[in-house]
């Protein structure tokens, strides 16, 4: 696949995960949307999701980050960062999130992990495939 499909594919992901983090403090504090999805029983619980938003779209910017200043200049650091990220969070936040029976997030930690590691790990091949 084209580098700059997979970039832009990335920065998509990247700025999905800044839009979405920092909607997510006002849906859970202000609506019941994701009352289905999460156990949201008490204000406490509310509250605690509502601050993983901040969390997500700052990750999200430095995703953006990598991939504009580093995997658009063909750096495989960027590349590295990318997976190295993905594999230290998917398998613990599946696990936790198996472990307490939250099924909706192990699907969206196997989809949000596949939308980044997948690109991640073509784009390293390919910036080793341009050094040689």
């Amino acid at each position: 696949m084209n580098p700059d499909r997979l970039d832009r594919w990335l920065g998509f992901v990247a700025i999905a995960h800044v839009i979405a983090g920092l909607a997510l403090p006002f849906v859970l504090l202000r609506t019941g949307w994701l009352d289905a999805w999460l156990p949201l029983a008490d204000r406490d619980a509310r509250t605690a999701f509502a601050l993983f938003g901040p969390t997500v779209a700052s990750w999200g910017l430095l995703m953006l980050f990598l991939v504009q200043h580093g995997l658009r200049r063909n750096q495989a650091w960027a590349a590295n960062a990318l997976i190295a990220g993905i594999l230290v969070w998917a398998p613990l936040d599946a696990a936790i999130c198996y472990a307490y029976g939250w099924m909706h997030a192990v699907a969206l930690d196997a989809v949000a992990s596949a939308a980044i590691l997948i690109p991640a790990l073509w784009r390293r091949v390919q910036i080793a495939r341009s050094a040689m």
